[in-house]
């Protein structure tokens, strides 16, 4: 290998293995892990339809059961998915006060119930097109 390969790989190595001292809240532990899996999706997709031409139909079919079963269990118990998004947002915000992070805490509170807004009215006006 090259020497720039190997010093890239061990840049790597060594950014993975600082995740867990520098994103120490959940949050940025899951958004780290879920830019992770994206990552890992796209290679999978890139590899598979680039390289060798064909249609992976697989990890759709996975997505698409996860999803199912989430609608179903969302909709049964009505309050899992909203329950468990609040209670995170709950959790963060007062780790900010905890921290005495205040303007912070007023921003995450602002802009997550302005985005949520936002979305939901995006969503209302998407659905009422179809």
């Amino acid at each position: 290998m090259r020497r720039s390969t190997v010093l890239l790989l061990a840049a790597l190595v060594l950014a993975a293995l600082a995740v867990p001292l520098v994103a120490r809240l959940p949050y940025h532990r899951d958004l780290v892990i879920k830019v992770l899996l994206f990552g890992m999706l796209a290679q999978a997709w890139n590899i598979l339809a680039g390289y060798c031409g064909q249609i992976s139909l697989g990890s759709g079919a996975f997505m698409a059961i996860g999803a199912y079963s989430a609608y179903k269990l969302g909709t049964g118990v009505r309050v899992l998915g909203g329950f468990t998004t609040f209670s995170s947002f709950s959790m963060e915000t007062f780790n900010l006060i905890a921290q005495a992070a205040y303007g912070r805490a007023l921003l995450n509170v602002t802009l997550s119930i302005a985005l949520c807004i936002g979305a939901t009215w995006l969503g209302v006006l998407a659905g009422r097109q179809l």
